[in-house]
């Protein structure tokens, strides 16, 4: 399925029309083993899930243009996942004894890479009857997210043609073309005055899981680049908790003094002018090089294939949620509720280790 973005309904109808089918193969190809006690329960969880979203997505009225990537993206992975327990189902036909540990880690990669998806078009779809003040910062923020979104769909579609790929990839690379969407949708969700109801309904219990993990090991990963980063991290963190009424410029500043710190140490001046010989506009200003040609940089090692679009739209994203077009930023985001800040520092956290993986921190 393409990544391009038709308006018209017949795109909801063919990603219901997708599962459904995918559904019809789980059925086909678990027949053998719904004899098999120790794999009914799954079998039927997986065709029921199936069916619960094929209604949801055959249920919209419209094509909603923020959602579509990551619905597409759902409905991609789940069919490369579908594919492959359909082989396994075959080959262990006559011996069930080596299925159970496929289905297992088929149902792992299904809950890390389907559902998260999943979850980030219903938010997106959720946003679209929002009605709010585009102001710079948020359009800057609206857009930078869903290039995101269209980014990590085209890696998602390069997966979805690759068997095994969850054995042949580190976890990271992985898992960022689905959770990093999640994180920015759900951080624009909050910019866009959503309420706690909304994030709740559309949160994703295995995401949140692998992204409390990153967060607390996000210290430890900062200090193994140097101990002058824990401060203004925690600075940040310290304001966000406070929700005193100048806390969003505080924890501005303090995310900011980290993101120049960082990505200075990251991409020092000498090693910038090594690899930009002939930089452009957009690469050096005023005789120095830009934040953009700074990422650019350290992006370098993962901007490759499918991945080079997605990691120039992470640099975009970073941009637009540390280096706003101008200083409106503050007027964002309402005051948070408990949820809310860690939905928001999640964000945060996500964006900084973004940058760390890909300089192999």
């Amino acid at each position: 399925m393409s990544a391009s973005l038709p308006s018209s309904i017949a795109t909801w109808v063919q990603l219901a029309r997708s599962l459904e089918t995918q559904s019809a193969i789980i059925r086909n190809a678990m027949g053998p083993v719904l004899s098999n006690t120790a794999f009914i329960d799954t079998a039927r969880q997986i065709s029921d899930q199936f069916a619960q979203w094929q209604g949801t997505f055959g249920a919209q009225a419209a094509s909603m243009r923020a959602a579509l990537p990551s619905a597409i993206s759902a409905v991609q992975m789940n069919g490369a996942l579908v594919a492959s327990l359909q082989a396994a189902a075959e080959a262990h036909r006559l011996n069930f004894g080596g299925l159970q540990a496929v289905i297992d880690a088929q149902d792992l990669a299904f809950r890390q890479l389907v559902g998260p998806s999943l979850a980030t078009a219903r938010l997106a779809a959720a946003l679209e009857s929002f009605q709010v003040e585009l102001t710079p910062p948020l359009a800057s923020l609206r857009t930078a997210t869903l290039g995101l979104s269209l980014a990590a769909n085209g890696v998602h579609e390069q997966f979805a043609q690759i068997p095994h790929v969850a054995d042949l990839l580190p976890r990271w690379l992985l898992q960022a073309p689905t959770l990093e969407p999640y994180l920015a949708t759900r951080a624009l969700a909050i910019a866009e005055h959503a309420t706690s109801e909304v994030l709740d309904r559309e949160e994703d219990a295995e995401a949140e899981s692998i992204i409390r993990s990153v967060g607390d090991e996000l210290e430890a990963r900062l200090l193994g680049v140097g101990q002058e980063f824990l401060e203004p991290y925690r600075g940040a963190f310290v304001a966000l908790q406070s929700q005193h009424p100048d806390w969003c410029r505080h924890v501005s500043v303090s995310v900011r003094e980290l993101m120049d710190k960082l990505i200075g140490r990251l991409a020092p001046d000498e090693d910038l002018g090594t690899y930009f010989p002939n930089p452009t506009i957009e690469q050096i200003k005023d005789g120095k090089f830009t934040r953009r040609a700074q990422l650019q940089f350290i992006f370098r090692t993962v901007a490759v294939q499918a991945y080079a679009k997605m990691a120039e739209k992470d640099i975009d994203l970073v941009l637009a949620t540390f280096y706003p077009a101008n200083e409106g930023v503050h007027s964002l985001i309402p005051p948070l509720t408990e949820e809310q800040v860690w939905v928001f520092w999640r964000r945060i956290q996500g964006c900084v280790s973004t940058v760390l993986q890909a300089a192999n921190y």
